[in-house]
């Protein structure tokens, strides 16, 4: 067995076209420069638009239907914490300390923390913002008498929150500690620095052993990047999909610019990173992922946001894999592949494999979408009095659906829970159902597989 340091780095939100090789108008050189070693894959698809399914994802090699942590009509975000501890697949940290690596993750996502199953298999796992004791450094912080206060606006309940608190009954807490996060205050406070240098910072003070495996999650593309929205990002979204307070263009134009803008981070993380593993005489012989677990619509098909759909702009992703050195040589590769396929690529390579033992033919590839992610009441506790209007109701049957999509060569068919086509793509561009019909016909049958 070969024992090559594997580093793999998520950058949450952060879609296909955010990164200079395919939007002339990104500027993203450490980027670039990591393109000339990698295997990239141009055709790369997350299998859920958002979080934590896709993480699941990531970390198993199985899709949403095969292991189960997605939302539902009655499960949201909000009840998810944790539940990764329940998915009984194999992680890629649980078979990597089987093997004989020193597993480390650090994240800036609350949903990818420690005691959030996500955790499972690392010796070390970190949540950048406070130090290594999250639970009890979060706790501390909603301690705070105006943040709980805060969190009372949307459910009345002060005083039970300060008990849970000094009870420190975390898993209790997390799903309104959440939507606090998104407030007014978490605004202020996440515009300036969602993680990227703190994280660096992590890494470049971190000893760690050889072999070992080293995992990062990023929330530096991710919503909010505006002080304009004001509650949570999924308040704005909803607001804007069902019509009710839709968005003026020019702030959805500055929205735009604020969320590319964000690329930059990224990209200089990445050459903070890999400029410190030439450093120490690791680049070359490291395993080194770049990928995103989903993307970010910004009012392309009149929807701002993730999760929920699975626009093109929210599932289709970068993905690059450097290879240790003489293992592979640099190529790009224009077949489909999947988040899920990042675990055998790490398989393989340990195993002794090379590039051209993994077999990336034309195949089917899906993505999966249980209805909208979070709890629609929780996100529009502010706007009480639209919940009995016409266009809320319109809404909410509109996005608690489930939609499915599945790719294959040029095309890509998108399906919903009353078995409605939604989208159909040849090579990123919408065409006539009635044009295909064959190809429709099996794809719609892949996708009954699925099930």
């Amino acid at each position: 067995m070969n024992t090559p340091n594997i580093v793999l780095i998520v950058a949450d939100t952060m879609r296909r076209d955010a990164i200079s090789r395919y939007n002339e108008n990104i500027i993203t050189p450490h980027l670039e420069r990591l393109e000339k070693d990698s295997v990239v894959f141009d055709n790369a698809v997350a299998p859920s638009p958002w979080t934590v399914p896709s993480h699941a994802s990531l970390f198993t090699g199985k899709y949403p239907s095969e292991h189960g942590l997605h939302e539902t009509k009655t499960l949201k975000d909000d009840a998810m914490f944790d539940r990764m501890n329940g998915v009984k697949n194999e992680t890629i940290a649980e078979f990597l300390v089987k093997n004989g690596y020193n597993t480390v993750g650090i994240s800036a996502n609350p949903f990818i923390s420690p005691g959030s199953g996500f955790d499972r298999g690392f010796n070390f796992f970190h949540f950048f913002r406070k130090g290594t004791d999250y639970k009890k450094d979060y706790l501390n912080d909603l301690i705070d008498e105006s943040l709980l206060n805060e969190i009372g606006f949307f459910f009345g309940k002060v005083d039970i929150l300060k008990k849970m608190v000094k009870n420190h009954k975390f898993k209790e807490i997390f799903p309104l500690f959440f939507y606090y996060y998104k407030s007014k205050r978490g605004i202020r406070q996440t515009l300036k620095d969602k993680g990227a240098i703190s994280i660096f910072n992590i890494i470049k003070e971190t000893s760690i052993k050889s072999p070992f495996f080293l995992f990062v999650n990023l929330m530096d593309m991710h919503d909010p990047y505006a002080k304009k929205e004001m509650l949570t990002f999924g308040e704005i979204s909803l607001l804007d999909l069902f019509n009710i307070k839709p968005l003026p263009l020019r702030y959805k134009k500055k929205v735009k610019e604020l969320y590319f803008d964000k690329s930059r981070i990224i990209d200089d993380f990445i050459g903070r990173t890999t400029n410190f593993l030439r450093r120490n005489n690791e680049y070359d012989d490291t395993l080194f992922i770049f990928t995103s677990d989903h993307g970010q619509a910004l009012s392309e098909k009149d929807y701002y946001g993730h999760g929920t759909f699975l626009y093109d702009e929210i599932i289709r992703i970068p993905l690059m894999v450097k290879y240790p050195k003489n293992w592979n040589q640099p190529r790009t590769v224009k077949n489909l592949v999947s988040l899920t396929d990042i675990f055998p690529i790490i398989k393989e390579t340990i195993n002794g494999g090379t590039f051209k033992d993994i077999e990336f033919s034309d195949r089917f590839i899906f993505s999966e979408s249980y209805g909208r992610q979070s709890p629609i009441d929780i996100e529009l506790a502010k706007h009480k009095k639209i919940f009995e209007t016409e266009k809320f109701r319109n809404g909410v049957e509109k996005v608690e659906r489930r939609r499915k999509a599945v790719f294959y060569g040029e095309l890509k068919l998108v399906i919903n829970d009353s078995n409605e086509v939604e989208e159909f793509e040849k090579n990123y561009k919408q065409v006539k159902v009635n044009d295909y019909p064959k190809e429709v016909d099996e794809l719609r049958e892949r996708l009954e597989r699925l099930d």
